[in-house]
């Protein structure tokens, strides 16, 4: 019998990954324990941490372990640097891909970055909008933002473009990209360098965020874009993110979310299918 750690908090999320994952694991067979992130802690150099019915578990001992979301700002990166000393190769996702590359901009070095709009990444105004100057249509957002939330259009002619970009930089470094088009913006999901589905965003602006009415539609993607896709998994494999949520307009990518993405309730209204249920599968022979 194989087993599952989850890192998480239900409640402290928009989706109900947590538990979804759990069960889907546990159907099967699997011994699923979930811990909140607080729960972890160390005893001399062993790693624990506790489930909600206060039993304690040893974080080593698991054949997988997957984080779903940050848990309290304030203990990250302690936490962080507690499972780093533990094999990576149980991770879903790696720790490395939790500290480096949550941020929007860290992809823009990797093997993805070829992928992504035209993008300016700093937190002085000054240098922002001297590129808004040159022309164009950009689209600006914190770089560890999510749910769209403090995502603006902006243009050389927006009046109040200097006050815009000064209260996104008040929150840190500020992502300026490229618009691209997106009348075609898709949400897949990738686990172990599979597809597990896509669909299509409806009503996207410039958001594509169901916090902001965008609407989820049954998509049948092109051969091209499969082919797409598939290579985008694969890539992020080798990045250390084996699960996640990624948003195309082919052929940019606009979004990577591993922490704790949005995909599953969506997915299960339009087709009437959990595809969690498909994961256990895929990681049996992690």
């Amino acid at each position: 019998m194989s087993d599952l750690l989850i890192l998480g908090s239900p409640e402290d999320s928009r989706t109900d990954n947590v538990t979804r994952i759990a069960s889907a694991f546990s159907t099967v067979g699997w011994r699923t324990v979930i811990a909140r992130h607080s729960s972890l802690f160390a005893l001399g150099s062993t790693l624990l941490c506790r489930d909600d019915g206060g039993n304690c578990h040893k974080v080593e001992s698991f054949a997988l372990i997957w984080v779903i979301g940050f848990g309290s700002r304030h203990t990250f990166l302690d936490r962080m640097q507690l499972l780093n000393s533990l094999d990576q190769s149980k991770f879903v996702n790696t720790v490395h891909a939790y500290l480096h590359l949550h941020n929007k901009a860290a992809f823009l070095s990797t093997s993805i970055g070829s992928f992504l709009p035209d993008s300016v990444v700093s937190d002085d105004v000054s240098v922002l909008l001297d590129v808004l100057a040159n022309g164009g249509d950009f689209v600006a957002k914190p770089t560890a933002g999510s749910f769209g939330r403090d995502v603006v259009e902006l243009e050389q002619q927006t009046p109040n473009a200097r006050q815009i970009l000064t209260n996104l930089a008040t929150q840190g470094y500020v992502l300026l990209q490229k618009k691209v088009p997106t009348d075609n913006e898709q949400r897949w999901y990738f686990a172990r360098n599979s597809v597990l589905g896509v669909y299509r965003k409806d009503n996207v602006g410039f958001r594509g965020n169901v916090a902001f009415d965008m609407q989820p539609m049954l998509y049948e993607p092109t051969s091209i874009e499969v082919e797409f896709a598939n290579n985008i998994a694969k890539l992020l494999a080798r990045q250390g993110i084996q699960a996640c949520a990624v948003d195309i307009a082919h052929p940019y990518v606009l979004d990577v979310n591993f922490v704790n993405p949005g995909w599953f309730q969506s997915m299960e209204k339009l087709t009437g299918k959990d595809f969690s249920l498909t994961l256990p599968t895929l990681f049996e022979a992690h």
